[in-house]
């Protein structure tokens, strides 16, 4: 039997998101693909005495805390392996850590990705499974727009990209805020929605349920949002080629497209390439993508060719992304990357 020590205390939704697709056979043992496992939550455990050992860390809520990771959790080593899921706002000192899960890194992390654990973690603090439901009702529609870009975080070339795109007809571009002091409205933009409470308690998104108003995906991106475009220009968080971040990943922002099996063009390279590392086939204007690479004017350019036989290339986008959600969704009904890829996190532990 093999033996996992979590070093964390022990909490139904971590272990969704760490062992999903498992069965539990008894207490502290479950059992997948016909091996089983016991698995030990003990934040002080001793990992020598485990084939293999991890500590789950938020590094999304600790770096936006401001948490120190060392003080707060003084019994963690450089040797341990971090399982951070969640590529959003990495802190620069989890660097000194084994970091696992959803940073990519070319030729040091990349097969150290975990695409389900990933994809159960954005679920959770995410609800990427919104993009599911959302599905049959974007194929049903009568888009207004051949194409859509929506903007949250705005940046400089974000805005020089609505700058370029603003003046052809058939793209729709969003920009969607919550708070509109930081950021007012950027010119050029079709529509514009921010978050925003009222006294009106009919008008006031925060009185809906919760569960589907959260963080990222509020109630009305489904409604006035996304319905208006038939497809999407792609945008991802790591998109400066003058101060890249350590950590290339994606985020919900590709994975509810392909969810909900809605075509899309990337405006950066590395979309495709860690989907291409991760099992998806090549996006079919990959070669384009590449050369127009996080160039707003080569993007316009692009777009405008793309638009002249545009029923032609959606159905190409189209046929990809059909083909996306299928391979995605087979992961996530059958698969735990964790667990098929253990050997990849083998240090020096004993054997019990």
């Amino acid at each position: 039997m093999i033996s996992i020590l979590i070093k964390n205390k022990e909490s139904s939704e971590l272990s969704d998101i760490l062992f999903h697709n498992t069965s539990k056979i008894k207490e502290g043992v479950i059992a997948y693909k016909d091996i089983k496992y016991k698995v030990e939550w003990n934040p002080n455990g001793d990992c020598s005495k485990y084939d293999y050992c991890f500590w789950y860390n938020d590094a999304y809520k600790l770096a936006k805390n401001n948490i120190d990771i060392v003080n707060l959790y003084p019994n963690i080593t450089s040797e341990d392996n971090v399982l951070s899921f969640h590529g959003e706002h990495y802190p620069p000192h989890l660097n000194e850590f084994n970091s696992l899960g959803s940073g990519y890194i070319p030729n040091t992390l990349k097969n150290k990705f975990l695409l389900t654990q990933t994809l159960f973690a954005w679920n959770k603090y995410g609800g990427i499974r919104l993009w599911k439901e959302y599905e049959k009702i974007h194929h049903n529609l009568n888009h207004e727009y051949k194409l859509g870009l929506f903007v949250s975080r705005m940046t400089l070339f974000r805005k020089n990209l609505i700058k370029e795109l603003s003046n052809i007809e058939e793209v729709f571009i969003n920009q969607y805020i919550v708070n509109e002091k930081v950021q007012g409205k950027v010119d050029g933009v079709t529509q514009y929605n921010f978050y925003k409470e009222t006294d009106i308690d009919f008008l006031n998104f925060e009185k809906c349920n919760p569960d589907i108003t959260s963080y990222p995906f509020r109630l009305d991106f489904f409604f006035r949002v996304i319905p208006k475009s038939k497809s999407v220009i792609l945008i991802e968080t790591d998109e400066s080629k003058t101060n890249p971040s350590s950590y290339k990943f994606l985020t919900e922002k590709t994975y509810g497209l392909i969810l909900a099996r809605i075509p899309f063009i990337p405006t950066n390279i590395f979309i495709c390439d860690v989907l291409n590392n991760i099992g998806f086939e090549p996006h079919p204007f990959q070669e384009d993508i590449k050369r127009i690479d996080n160039n707003p004017k080569k993007i316009k350019k692009f777009i405008k060719e793309y638009l002249l036989n545009e029923e032609y290339n959606h159905s190409i986008i189209q046929e990809w992304s059909d083909k996306s959600q299928e391979h995605l969704l087979k992961k996530l009904y059958t698969d735990n990357s964790l667990l098929e890829n253990l050997e990849l996190f083998k240090l020096n532990t004993k054997l019990i």
